[in-house]
């Protein structure tokens, strides 16, 4: 594994060494903090990273951090990691990309279940583990499940007009979030931020109040993880 603390100096951060930690994944630890701040630093001048990004260091940091523990790039952080009410989320499609990327699972596919237009009308994400060949599936969402948490009802709502890709989104973010933990880095996905933030304006929720939590404890209590 080259060395990209050696060369070049750390005034002179090039595309080159860039590239290097994304592929090496280097820990925010000792003597590479100072070196990641000034790539950080580095990335903070692009005018084609999100706004959130840009002149800020400490944000790009924040995202080169991430990047290296979830083993993609600074870039793809940059353009799927939302920050609603000062809280990081990831997209959803960019949490399905990562599991189905990861190499320890088969890409993700979708049970249906109920009738098309009716509150029964759902399904389910599941994905096989490579290593075991046991499929992992995760927690049925319906459209009933979405009305009851105050999803479907809350002003703006996507679960009105896609809610083929809401069920599908929402349930590929249960499945990773209960067998991938590690690849959510303990983060909700932006659909499901807004969904809180929009259902309960008055305060923070309590914990083990919405559908993700109690789909997480649900599976522990059954012993599949």
């Amino acid at each position: 594994m080259a060395d990209i603390f050696s060369e070049p100096p750390v005034d002179d951060i090039s595309e080159t060494a860039l590239e290097s930690v994304n592929a090496t994944g280097v820990a925010l630890v000792g003597s590479n903090f100072q070196r990641l701040t000034q790539i950080a630093e580095y990335l903070s001048k692009s005018t084609i990273i999100p706004v959130a990004y840009q002149n800020k260091s400490a944000n790009c940091l924040v995202a080169v951090e991430y990047a290296q523990r979830i083993g993609c790039t600074a870039m793809m952080v940059m353009q799927n990691m939302d920050v609603i009410a000062g809280k990081p989320s990831w997209s959803a499609k960019f949490l399905t990309a990562v599991a189905n990327e990861c190499g320890r699972f088969s890409p993700i596919r979708y049970e249906w279940y109920g009738e098309e237009g009716q509150d029964d009308w759902g399904c389910r994400a599941y994905m096989t583990e490579k290593a075991t060949g046991e499929v992992l599936k995760g927690t049925k969402v319906t459209i009933s499940m979405a009305k009851a948490e105050g999803w479907y009802n809350k002003s703006g709502s996507k679960w009105k007009t896609m809610p083929e890709q809401m069920l599908q989104y929402r349930s590929a973010a249960f499945l990773v979030r209960t067998y991938a933990p590690e690849l959510t880095m303990g983060l909700l996905t932006t659909e499901e931020q807004k969904d809180i933030i929009n259902v309960t304006p008055g305060g923070p929720v309590p914990a083990g109040d919405n559908a993700a939590e109690r789909a997480w404890q649900e599976v522990q209590n059954d012993g599949h993880i």
